[in-house]
């Protein structure tokens, strides 16, 4: 898939996660995010709240998420809060990084799910 295609999909997915999730438009973070791909592995930078995506380490990253390719093709155009949160529970989607940070985004996301609810 190209850089473009990619660079698109990660910031539609970030924005409609955000927009499920109003809280998180407040917070500046930057988010290394990883694709297990075929023939390895693709680093992007997720810059937030600006919801920038570029090819790129990310080495100032709080945040950290990990996945396959192929779920986040599956998930990037229509997943809701409650698919991405079951991807996490499942393993499908790792995230790791800053305690802090880790924390308040399960907080504000358990929050939002329970007004869901």
């Amino acid at each position: 898939m190209a850089t473009t295609d990619t660079k698109t999909m990660i910031e539609g997915a970030a924005g409609r996660f955000i927009a499920q999730v109003p809280a998180l438009k407040k917070l500046a973070v930057t988010v290394r995010i990883h694709f297990r791909e075929r023939g390895g592995t693709a680093a992007w930078r997720l810059q937030l709240p600006a919801v920038e995506a570029t090819r790129d380490p990310a080495a100032d990253a709080k945040l950290e998420i990990e996945m396959d390719r192929r779920a986040f093709n599956q998930l990037a155009d229509k997943a809701k809060l409650g698919d991405w949160v079951a991807a996490y529970q499942k393993g499908i989607v790792r995230i790791t990084g800053d305690p802090t940070a880790l924390k308040l985004l399960q907080r504000v996301m358990e929050l939002r799910l329970a007004r869901s609810s």
